[in-house]
């Protein structure tokens, strides 16, 4: 006996895992989306608040970068 336990062994079968099994992630839950997007707002302040959003929280993170271009072209024209 060496004490050497196998995880192959331990583990045993692997469960039957589908895309209909897995739970939907957190971060696709509308009151978690909401809170990221309000943590956003408050860091970036130069963006247009109403073009920072998603539904999934790779789509709100992306949408981040156009709301910011946006600002700087409204600030742009305001101070031509």
């Amino acid at each position: 006996m060496t004490g050497f336990i196998d995880p192959l062994v331990a583990a045993g079968d692997e469960p039957d895992l589908d895309a209909t099994s897995l739970p939907t992630p957190a971060a696709d839950d509308p009151a978690v989306l909401q809170s990221v997007r309000d943590l956003v707002l408050q860091a970036h302040r130069e963006v247009v608040p109403e073009l920072v959003a998603g539904a999934s929280l790779t789509e709100l993170l992306a949408s981040i970068e156009p709301a910011r271009q946006a600002y700087a072209n409204l600030a742009d024209r305001i101070q031509a």
